[in-house]
């Protein structure tokens, strides 16, 4: 078995050896090929994480059919002769749903999610005179400009799981039990400041002035309320704003186009989420 964690992030990726490519230049991940990769030995499995991803995918406007094109494949099942089975060709961004849709609790997830995110990145600001692999170096040994924290977490993750150390806690710091992000870990993905991002995202029309989703974008979130309480005693009602995996992609879309100001690259933890007041209280 491939040691995902080990080669997610090298020259010899089996995510790279995987990927393949049609006539027309267009890149696919098999998905049966990438079931083994993200720690699923049963189809059945990993292809209903394929079908959330998908769901992920219609609810951000995304064309299902080219990105997680079906086929079907003949393949000898021993007894039984020539059988039929169905298949998934995942484009990057599909592939990169599946990933951001596994099991939390699998470190060849927290693998995949990793490599998809640095090809995601890669695609969005690379450029066209260097080739892959000169791409693939310069976002591995770059240490300074703008490199999306997303990639520095998934380095990290694995890491600590080549040397054994818990996993389950280092992916919880920066999402719930229902694979939703805190806003802050979103904008580190992005490469935003959470401060700036949040404006940005007010502006758009996106998020509230408690930074709150709009009702019209609400199926993007998840919004868990809580209480605070104040020095004086008196307890104030808050909620901390998850994003869903879907939210992911269209918070980028949203902010594609605006300029990112600069940040230092930095490798501290992911921040914590401060409580936001309902109804805009301060």
């Amino acid at each position: 078995m491939h040691d995902t964690n080990q080669l997610a992030f090298s020259g010899t990726s089996p995510f790279d050896a995987i990927m393949q490519t049609r006539p027309d230049g267009s890149k696919f991940w098999p998905a049966r090929s990438l079931m083994p990769l993200m720690g699923y030995d049963k189809w059945q499995n990993f292809k209903a994480v394929t079908e959330r991803a998908k769901k992920a995918a219609e609810n951000v406007g995304v064309d299902i059919a080219a990105e997680f094109s079906q086929v079907t494949q003949v393949i000898e099942a021993g007894n039984l002769g020539m059988t039929e089975r169905v298949d998934f060709e995942l484009s990057r961004f599909a592939a990169y749903l599946v990933a951001m849709n596994g099991d939390p609790n699998k470190p060849e997830v927290a693998a995949a999610q990793g490599y998809f995110a640095i090809r995601t990145r890669q695609a969005e600001t690379a450029r066209p005179q260097l080739t892959d692999d000169e791409v693939i170096h310069q976002a591995l040994v770059i240490t300074t400009g703008r490199v999306t924290a997303l990639a520095q977490l998934a380095g990290r993750l694995a890491t600590e799981v080549a040397a054994q150390a818990p996993k389950a806690e280092a992916y919880d710091a920066f999402m719930d039990a229902t694979g939703s992000h805190k806003l802050a870990a979103v904008a580190k993905m992005l490469g935003w400041g959470p401060v700036i991002m949040n404006r940005e995202l007010r502006k758009l029309g996106v998020l509230r002035r408690d930074n709150l989703p709009m009702a019209r974008y609400a199926h993007h979130f998840n919004v868990v309320p809580q209480t605070y309480t104040r020095p004086d005693g008196q307890v104030v009602p808050t909620a901390t704003t998850y994003v869903l995996p879907s939210g992911v992609e269209f918070l980028r879309r949203k902010l594609a186009g605006i300029e990112v100001p600069e940040q230092p690259v930095t490798v501290a933890a992911l921040p914590v989420a401060e409580p936001q007041m309902i109804g805009g209280g301060r």
